[in-house]
């Protein structure tokens, strides 16, 4: 008899999206009253890093572009890889050798160039809205590698006693891989959706230091920016937005870590 299938473990995705977009709102709430006469004010017992040129609390106002910043990361990668399940899962039943081939040199081409630098060339050359034009050019760039892996893997997947014996016990083709592939291929998958997602905070953050972005976006982006700007006088700026980006990362690699030992674990 065939056990219970794993869940399939989209969960930290979306409870990281859930839980920075309440944190971004509640925080948003507190940052509506600006006060100019605070305009770079000392730090004090509430405002241990002082306070922002528009007299808002400087640690508040970085938790909420912070909270932003994940929101939109984790929302990007829930789409690739959504469409990497998507289509890994048709082309893992193409016998077609040549699919294969014409898709690792498509990968190997984009891989060639780092996704930073495809995405701020693209939107160098096209200089449309920020949010949209730097999630497309992201997709695009990390797509290919993202099916590659979810087509090699399903594939594997798909020789496995416990798929042919579901395939033998009479099973759709939708409930083998709704119940089997997919739950089974996150163990691979898992780990490379919080690699894209600190890459796709990075090119938020790339972006806005190198001033393609918008001051008016509460995002770690606007927030390196405004760094750069003032650094001479008010470098707290900067370094905060630096070690919170520390913080992330290493937050990240942890669950990530986890996630993996887990899934090889179970």
């Amino acid at each position: 008899m065939m056990g219970k299938p794993p869940p399939i473990r989209l969960q930290p995705l979306a409870g990281l999206a859930a839980a920075s977009l309440l944190v971004a709102a509640a925080i948003g709430g507190g940052l509506a009253g600006i006060d100019p006469a605070k305009s770079w004010a000392p730090p004090t017992l509430t405002a241990p890093l002082g306070f922002d040129e528009f007299g808002r609390n400087l640690l508040l106002t970085l938790a909420a572009a912070g909270a932003l910043s994940i929101t939109k990361a984790a929302i990007i990668t829930s789409i690739i890889l959504g469409l990497a399940l998507a289509a890994g899962q048709f082309l893992s039943r193409s016998e077609r050798a040549g699919v294969g081939r014409g898709l690792q040199l498509l990968v190997d081409a984009v891989e060639a160039v780092p996704p930073v630098l495809w995405v701020l060339a693209i939107f160098a050359a096209l200089r449309e809205p920020r949010l949209a034009l730097v999630g497309i050019a992201f997709g695009i760039v990390t797509l290919p590698a993202a099916i590659a892996l979810a087509a090699g893997e399903i594939r594997r997947l798909r020789h496995e006693p416990f798929v042919e014996f579901a395939y033998g016990l009479g099973l759709s083709e939708w409930q083998v891989t709704w119940r089997h592939l997919l739950p089974n291929a996150m163990a691979v998958l898992s780990p490379f959706a919080f690699q894209v997602m600190g890459i796709a905070l990075a090119v938020d953050g790339a972006v806005g230091i190198i001033g393609m972005g918008s001051r008016t976006e509460l995002d770690l982006g606007a927030f390196l920016l405004r760094g750069q700007e003032n650094f001479v006088l008010r470098p707290q700026l900067m370094l905060a937005t630096l070690t919170f980006y520390v913080a992330l990362y290493a937050g990240l690699s942890t669950l990530a870590r986890r996630m993996a030992t887990r899934d090889a674990a179970g």
